[in-house]
């Protein structure tokens, strides 16, 4: 029975894991793809397979089942990250808008760096919401 125990991830672990190790490898990598050479190409490759590796774990591990709370929880959260990540792109575009010198933001540059930004902040919602309702 006890062997059964561990290998049932717990729900905040199965969220960590899924989204803050996710957000966490997406925003490195979206760092090293500015840098050129070998080096950081093998090391950006390394990255994403651990964040692969991280994601697939929550898929197939068992997890403990989410109650009403959790679901409810992490509804939040998405909704936070969402929120956030649109906040953040109309500052981006507002300060464009004023600015003298235009930078051209791509969609391949921004990306990690949205995704990764916007899981970390489910991540760190969930933990937060769980820990307030707790309390």
């Amino acid at each position: 029975m006890k062997n059964m125990k561990k290998k049932i991830l717990s729900l905040n672990l199965s969220v960590t894991l899924h989204h803050t190790v996710s957000g966490a490898v997406w925003f490195l990598y979206g760092i090293l793809s500015s840098f050129q050479g070998l080096s950081a190409k093998i090391l950006s490759a390394i990255i994403i397979v651990a964040g692969i590796l991280c994601t697939l774990i929550t898929f197939f591990r068992k997890t403990e089942p989410e109650d009403e709370m959790a679901k409810y929880n992490l509804a939040k959260a998405h909704r936070f990250a969402l929120s956030n990540l649109l906040l953040i792109m109309i500052v981006i575009e507002i300060v464009q808008l004023f600015s003298n010198q235009k930078v051209e933001l791509s969609y391949e540059r921004t990306f990690p760096f949205l995704f990764g930004i916007g899981q970390l902040f489910i991540g760190a919602g969930f933990a937060f919401y769980e820990k307030a309702g707790s309390e």
